[in-house]
């Protein structure tokens, strides 16, 4: 009977791999990364996304807690904060405004942006040579990943064969790099803010 690992990014933290969610914060938010990118839209992607976070219920430290706030956004205290942002009076008009603020982010581009940058930075995170292993790994077990990176492969010698990256692999470039998150919204959580401020339900919030 073969062993079988389970492996978490913790495996990669371990071993000092830049892979948590404030590695990947600071990729986005890097210097190079405002420079080499002059497409407007995917910067203001980005910022829309840190604006929206500061009305998250959670702390975002780790990797769990960026996929947890994705679904837990107070998003009622967030649309009320654009709206304060305009201060436009007619309640209509208002709506119309803050619908056309937050419209991109609901485009297939707005997502692609994420995935896009996200699989360009985990096929990037190549810093494998000065990695010496950490724990005592039987060689001829199996391994369930839910990493993207090739730990397992070049710093312990693993036979690819025997691991299966569930959410992509980095160093295969046909590889579906998968990023998600849980959703936990119901219709009940926003039609009362939207009824409040605009007077009717404005669908802003599936936007969101």
């Amino acid at each position: 009977m073969k062993n079988l690992y389970i492996i978490g990014n913790g495996f990669d933290l371990a071993h000092e791999l830049p892979t948590s969610y404030a590695d990947f914060h600071d990729y986005l938010k890097g210097t190079s990364y405002l420079q080499e990118n002059k497409d407007y839209e995917d910067t203001l992607f980005v910022s829309k996304m840190e604006e929206i976070f500061e009305h998250s219920e959670n702390n975002i430290y780790l990797w769990s807690d960026f996929e947890n706030a994705l679904g837990d956004l107070n998003v009622g205290e967030y649309i009320e904060s654009l709206a304060k942002e305009y201060g436009e009076e007619d309640p209509g008009r208002l709506a119309e405004q803050v619908y056309g603020q937050l419209k991109y982010i609901e485009t297939e581009k707005a997502l692609d942006v994420v995935k896009e940058k996200f699989a360009k930075w985990v096929r990037e995170i190549e810093v494998y040579d000065d990695i010496e292993p950490r724990y005592d790994i039987d060689p001829n077990a199996l391994f369930l990943t839910f990493n993207y990176t090739d730990t397992l492969e070049k710093v312990y010698g693993i036979d690819p064969n025997q691991v299966l990256h569930i959410h992509g692999s980095a160093s295969q470039i046909d590889s579906d790099i998968i990023v998600g998150h849980r959703t936990n919204y119901k219709p009940s959580d926003y039609e009362m803010t939207e009824e409040k401020l605009f007077g009717v339900d404005a669908d802003i919030f599936p936007l969101i």
